[in-house]
């Protein structure tokens, strides 16, 4: 299908379209090395990949096809090049408006291009607003234009699952938590607790006879064990009842988190990470999942620790998303890389920690877009509205960087507008700069989250394929026991409270001299008094003191095992009468 009347051989329609993809494939990979190098540079560094990909695509055809080979990489590949319809090398400027005129080509339904296909010298409409033909130099072969299609097409394929797979979504994973926490309900200001309260809850392990004695350890069940609990009474408040309900295979306990062994790709597989509903959390900035070590059945390291995406924190952290299913918990995923060649079975067991963040005592300061200007101060930290225009507000914050943990929007109707950028202050430092942020539609009041502080603990884990989470930790109870309304301690313990010295305002007679040498006597002492009265411990306690009498030296003054006879050992809790019975034992 050519003209050959002037000795002339034009391109037919479908090497034209073989090589227009072999050209869009060596495109698509120059902007997705472009998008990898600039990547890195944040919003910069996506406004320098969006003008070279426009620049790329306006001017490698017309460089190209005005340049001494007259041809682009699919044309030369084919065989084809491009002419002025007089003859001749065209110019930059033909060329140039000859691929604009593709626009026009394209708008009825493609047909300007199918005039390829029908035309005596094969021209589209585009060639004739150019003057321009496409001619052939070269042998033609269909089978070169075939293969050139399929692998034209293979590599925009691949270089497009490459750029969604280790750019786009790594991408998205760091924005999606913001973007998902913006579109969500308003998180309402939260009202500071009294410090009364918070310092009854703090003082509460500091009640002496309960705390000497731990709670009894769970029976060992073959699941994953709970990591320790710590100290960090805090922390503790502030995480509240443990998460359950989510115990599944390939899991593990790690502090309040519960991890899972999920999805594998490859070249990466996914942690699973679940948290209680814990207040204030979807605020918070994500928790770090730090891997130390994927180990293989043989014991061999398979992470891939020096790759890209393991040594940034952004990548490590785990963006959360509250679900309500099958009960109220956040999640997130974290995805791990490990070296080629890694199998599915090969990833055994996984070893590393958790860094999770709570802020404490969150609060918001509120503007509307008409207080421009105005100054409001949370926590110690500075925040003034400086302007509003369309779906941009610049806001200048003075104070620690980490205590502002996100701007909100909200539309005139009170609902929220989610976030499209916000530029990132300056991390753990104290700042005293302007920073925008842009919104996905007009906004008429902002909301700028404040916390008091952050509290941080990091958790280790060993998760192994085939464990299940345990259940939660009890070492909780140990360290912040029950107390009721007069502070006395209720919760149960085989040591009774009279364990303390007896008050040096009533010393003991003479006779009583060796009651505090005999301590462990003393104790199935009160065990055998408990009955006498309401006020005195638990049932359990009654039980153990029976062969105690016996043995105790200083039952032997008297002859009889009456309670009227026993020895005298003052205690606050006797009566007046009780005193003067005791004072008078010989």
């Amino acid at each position: 299908m050519s003209n050959q009347s002037d000795g002339t051989e034009y391109s037919g329609f479908w090497a034209r379209v073989a090589a227009y993809i072999v050209d869009s494939a060596c495109i698509f990979a120059i902007c997705l090395l472009l998008a990898i190098a600039f990547s890195f540079l944040g919003e910069v560094g996506v406004a320098i990949t969006g003008g070279a990909v426009f620049l790329i695509q306006l001017l490698y055809w017309p460089v190209l096809e005005s340049s001494a080979r007259q041809a682009t990489y699919g044309k030369r590949m084919l065989g084809i090049q491009v002419e002025h319809a007089g003859g001749g090398r065209t110019t930059f400027l033909r060329a140039l408006g000859r691929n604009l005129a593709k626009i026009i080509s394209g708008i009825p339904l493609g047909l300007g291009f199918v005039m390829v296909a029908f035309t005596g010298r094969k021209q589209g409409l585009h060639d004739m607003i150019a003057k321009c033909v496409v001619v052939r130099v070269g042998p033609s072969h269909f089978m070169k234009a075939l293969i050139a299609s399929v692998v034209g097409i293979a590599v925009v394929a691949g270089s497009a699952g490459a750029f969604v797979y280790y750019i786009y979504l790594p991408s998205l994973m760091k924005d999606i938590g913001s973007v998902q926490q913006d579109a969500m309900k308003a998180v309402p200001a939260i009202k500071p607790q009294p410090p009364a309260q918070s310092a009854a809850k703090t003082a509460a392990p500091s009640t002496p006879p309960v705390a000497k004695t731990p709670a009894p350890a769970a029976s060992a069940v073959p699941v994953a064990p709970a990591a320790p609990a710590g100290g960090d009474a805090e922390f503790e408040r502030l995480v509240g009842a443990p998460l359950t309900g989510l115990e599944m295979p390939n899991s593990t306990r790690a502090g309040p988190a519960i991890l899972e062994l999920s999805t594998f790709f490859g070249s990466n597989f996914w942690l699973k990470v679940y948290l209680p509903n814990i207040k204030d959390l979807a605020v918070a900035p994500a928790p770090e999942v730090i891997i130390d070590r994927v180990l293989d059945s043989a014991g061999i390291d398979r992470y891939d620790a020096a790759n890209t995406f393991e040594t940034g924190s952004v990548f490590r952290s785990a963006s959360l998303s509250l679900k309500e299913t099958p009960v109220p918990h956040f999640d997130g995923i974290r995805s791990v890389r490990v070296v080629a060649n890694t199998k599915e079975q090969s990833v055994q067991k996984v070893e590393g920690r958790i860094r999770i963040v709570i802020p404490v005592n969150v609060q918001v300061a509120a503007f509307a877009v008409e207080e421009a200007g105005k100054v409001k101060t949370v926590h110690g930290a500075t925040l003034t509205l400086k302007s509003v225009s369309g779906n941009g507000v610049v806001m200048h914050y003075r104070g620690p960087s980490a205590q502002l943990l996100t701007l909100r929007g909200f539309g005139k109707d009170g609902k929220p507008v989610a976030t499209e950028s916000r530029q990132t202050l300056q991390e753990n430092q104290n700042v005293d700069e302007s920073f925008q942020t842009r919104f996905q539609g007009p906004v008429s009041k902002v909301e700028a989250v404040i916390s008091a502080g952050m509290v941080e603990r990091e958790f280790p884990f060993s998760l192994a394929r085939g464990m299940t989470a345990g259940a939660p930790a009890t070492a909780t109870a140990a360290i912040k026991p029950a107390a009721t309304a007069s502070g006395a301690s209720v919760a149960p313990s085989t040591v009774p409270p009279e364990v303390t010295p007896p008050s040096p305002a009533k010393p003991a007679p003479a006779s009583a001299a060796p009651a505090p040498t005999s301590t462990p006597a003393s104790r199935p002492e009160k065990a055998v008094k408990a009955p006498l009265q309401p006020s005195s411990p638990p049932e359990p306690r009654q039980t153990a003191p029976k062969p105690v009498p016996a043995s105790n030296p200083i039952s032997k003054l008297g002859t009889k095992p009456q309670p009227e006879l026993r020895p005298c050992i003052i205690r606050p809790a006797m009566t007046d009468a009780e005193i003067d019975n005791c004072k008078r034992t010989p």
